[in-house]
């Protein structure tokens, strides 16, 4: 298997993982794309691609739940809802994990990929739960609303590392067997 196998392999599991998970039932926060967008961002040559990917899996997985399972959290919107005011916070989180992975993961090992992961989970909360105390109505607009905001999400962020812990371990274990695997083919046919 060549170089470009293996990428279009990745991507292929990053959108097919990343719209299967959010698209079927779960827990709350309890999937894995801060993994791979992690992964998309060790993995994937080009840098735009490492972040394009993940982001059009996450738009094209929010169109679908923004006007199915989750139209009744928009009774404003008229027809189809195409953008939601949490959108942005998501997306930014994602690309800064995706950039957490050029950075820290430039040598994929377990203990990067910890850290990353961890690091993923806290972007995580940080960015999208900002989102939630800054459009949503349920928390005051001052700092003690923000504070609100975070105490209340933290089961979320369990979730969000727990997640990201197990599925960045199970998904760059799978990438280094692999590679390591057709490495060792490789040398041994030579």
């Amino acid at each position: 298997m060549s170089k470009r196998s293996i990428v279009f392999l990745i991507v292929l599991v990053v959108i097919t993982v990343g719209m299967a998970s959010r698209l079927m039932p779960h827990l709350p926060n309890l999937a894995p794309l801060g993994a791979l967008a992690l992964l998309a961002g060790a993995y994937l040559g080009r840098r735009y691609w490492a972040v394009i990917i993940p982001l059009a899996m996450l738009f094209v997985s929010d169109l679908i739940l923004n006007n199915t399972s989750s139209r009744a959290f928009f009774p404003d919107h008229d027809g189809m809802v195409l953008f939601a005011s949490y959108m942005p916070y998501t997306w930014l989180s994602i690309a800064a994990i995706v950039g957490v992975a050029f950075l820290l993961l430039k040598k994929v090992t377990p203990l990067r990929v910890l850290g990353s992961a961890v690091i993923a989970s806290v972007l995580f909360y940080l960015v999208s739960n900002f989102g939630v105390w800054m459009h949503g109505t349920l928390y005051t607009k001052d700092f003690a609303g923000l504070l609100e905001c975070y105490i209340a999400a933290i089961p979320y962020f369990r979730s969000t590392l727990m997640s990201n812990v197990v599925f960045s371990a199970v998904a760059f274990t799978a990438i280094e067997y692999v590679t390591t695997k057709l490495a060792t083919t490789k040398a041994v046919t030579a």
